[in-house]
């Protein structure tokens, strides 16, 4: 079974995008833990995984923002598809090869994959299964590999960025793949996609980057 994770915020968009997704292609059953009020995606996921952990009906866990919506009727048969293969680690619905840090979605130097509707603009990088080195944190999913043996590094970061890559970082590390697959997901987001000032994030953000520059040797 597929579980899923969700660090919601303080609005009701968890209730009006995220549920309804899980709800119309999750499977029937399908366990979705929920952390509210959290100051830390690092460690409200980390709660989710200890949670995921001990059950053993649970294959992997798609964790998503409480404003993405999935809209993809075959989600858990892509989701297997994927995992089929025992090294994928990380599954997520738009990433990229050659990622020096954390705002690839805004960059130029990085390969990217995959698609994904958004309100500021829609990302259209092609469909298909690639491999990547990171995915962008608002859908991913993790194997029963990743449940057991990753963490999110709450010792190097903390707050709401940086985790997707530092996790997609740490699974390559230990010889793991992380791959785009071609799910469909709606992404309600807030803030154009160049002005984080608007959600008063943009120091936060730099802190987050160089942390993660630093913790994984980019200069």
């Amino acid at each position: 079974m597929i579980a899923f994770g969700i660090c919601a915020g303080p609005s009701d968009k968890v209730d009006r995008f995220a549920i309804p997704g899980i709800l119309c292609c999750g499977e029937q059953g399908a366990p979705c833990v929920i952390i509210r009020g959290a100051t830390s995606i690092f460690e409200a996921y980390n709660r989710i995984l200890d949670n995921l952990r001990a059950d053993d009906r649970i294959e992997a866990v798609a964790l998503v923002h409480d404003d993405l919506c999935l809209c993809d009727w075959d989600f858990v048969p892509k989701v297997r598809g994927v995992l089929t293969d025992p090294d994928v680690a990380v599954v997520g619905a738009v990433g990229a090869r050659r990622a020096s840090g954390l705002g690839f979605l805004e960059g130029t130097y990085a390969e990217m994959f995959g698609r994904c509707m958004e309100t500021r603009g829609p990302i259209r990088r092609g469909g298909g299964m690639h491999p990547v080195d990171v995915v962008d944190g608002s859908f991913m999913v993790l194997s029963r590999w990743a449940i057991e043996n990753l963490r999110f590094d709450t010792a190097t970061f903390h707050g709401f960025h940086a985790y997707d890559f530092d996790i997609c970082m740490q699974a390559r590390s230990k010889g793991r793949k992380v791959m785009v697959a071609d799910i469909t997901v709606f992404h309600h987001c807030d803030a154009g996609r160049n002005n984080r000032v608007i959600l008063g994030e943009d120091s936060d953000f730099a802190m987050a980057d160089m942390s993660w520059r630093a913790k994984w040797g980019f200069r």
